[in-house]
């Protein structure tokens, strides 16, 4: 009690409401913070926010390949996977096991920037 005394938090309520669930624990999370002395702030949604999803995607593709082969580079060498087109080949020699679930339409997008000239 009383670790975030005075803090102020923005809370993106207009956020929420996809899940019921999820916003019970939303809200939960919300409650603890309030006990530990958290003052909440309701930000308002943005005016325009809209037009950031039109953007988010060829973002996201960008940031996916160089930032994950920046970190595939800094890993040990008993990582294989140097590049995210180390990755995508990795995941068809074993699609059985890794592509079930999730495919990876967005490595691949990423890997020929597709969409990703943001």
């Amino acid at each position: 009690a009383g670790a975030l005394s005075g803090r102020r938090i923005g809370v993106l309520r207009w956020q929420a409401g996809f899940d019921a669930e999820v916003d019970a624990v939303f809200e939960r999370a919300l409650a603890d913070l309030r006990a530990s002395g958290a003052v909440l702030v309701d930000v308002p949604r943005p005016a325009g926010w809209e037009a950031v999803g039109e953007a988010e995607l060829p973002v996201l593709l960008h940031e996916l390949k160089r930032d994950l082969n920046a970190y595939l580079a800094t890993t040990p060498a008993t990582v294989r996977a140097r590049t995210l087109a180390d990755v995508i080949a990795f995941n068809i020699a074993a699609a059985d096991r890794e592509l079930p679930l999730f495919g990876q339409d967005l490595f691949l997008r990423a890997e020929s920037g597709s969409d990703a000239e943001a």
